[in-house]
């Protein structure tokens, strides 16, 4: 993980332009300048399905319900709509439960009896909309949800620290020296397009989730028991 502040990415934004010295201080103008690109660039990104986030935990009461609304406003109520859920866990009688991410063909093909009780949530599916999202634990149980969620990053400020996955921090101040460079009327030579492009093609790979075949099981098969395809059979 590459750490460092919003500041530091603007400053080497703007040198990797030419528009700033080497050594001197960014000025407080063409900061702010550069921190409104970088969060129009952000939200961007964000509906581009780029995945650059925040993990927060989140903690969820639950009340024997099959869906909660998340968002601003919603039943879990956090100031942003959650990008994606993390594996998490459910504490119970001082015991914590893990619970794994489902994919929306699972819990709409292999998950028949949606309302189905249990003592902790083995699995949880997200779905994501506008403006609320909706989780779906299953089984449906009581006890204290800690949700790891996928908080998008931004907007942001100059003096926010940043935890960066490998790989994002130079594409995004890449991307951002692009952004800015017709503003200072500044021509970007081949080389630095050169290593944007790889910067953001290193970035599709990373963030590349394969399609994952859904195989539907006979009535009846393993004994009724409708987590098989969650567990893997054991």
């Amino acid at each position: 993980m590459a750490v460092s502040t919003v500041l530091d990415v603007l400053t080497m934004a703007c040198l990797g332009i030419r528009v700033h010295r080497l050594g001197a201080s960014l000025p407080p103008e063409m900061a702010q300048h550069a921190l409104d690109a970088l969060n129009m660039l952000l939200e961007t990104w964000t509906v581009d399905r780029r995945r650059l986030y925040r993990v927060r935990e989140v903690v969820v009461p639950l009340t024997m319900a099959s869906s909660y609304t998340v968002g601003p406003g919603g039943q879990v109520n956090v100031p942003f709509l959650p990008v994606a859920i993390q594996p998490g866990f459910t504490r119970l009688g001082g015991m914590d439960y893990p619970y794994d991410p489902m994919t929306r063909e699972v819990y709409h093909t292999c998950i028949s009896w949606k309302d189905q009780g249990g003592t902790v949530p083995s699995a949880i599916y997200y779905e994501r909309q506008t403006p609320l999202g909706s989780i779906h634990p299953w089984p449906v149980s009581g006890g204290e949800l800690h949700l790891m969620v996928d908080q998008p990053l931004g907007p942001l400020v100059v003096n926010d620290t940043l935890s960066f996955p490998d790989g994002y921090k130079n594409a995004l101040t890449l991307a951002l020296g692009k952004y800015l460079a017709p503003t200072y009327g500044q021509t970007l030579d081949p080389v630095y397009l050169d290593n944007l492009q790889q910067a953001e093609s290193a970035l599709r790979k990373r963030n590349y989730e394969p399609a994952i075949a859904t195989v539907i099981l006979p009535t009846g098969y393993h004994g009724h028991d409708p987590t098989f395809i969650i567990h893997g059979g054991h």
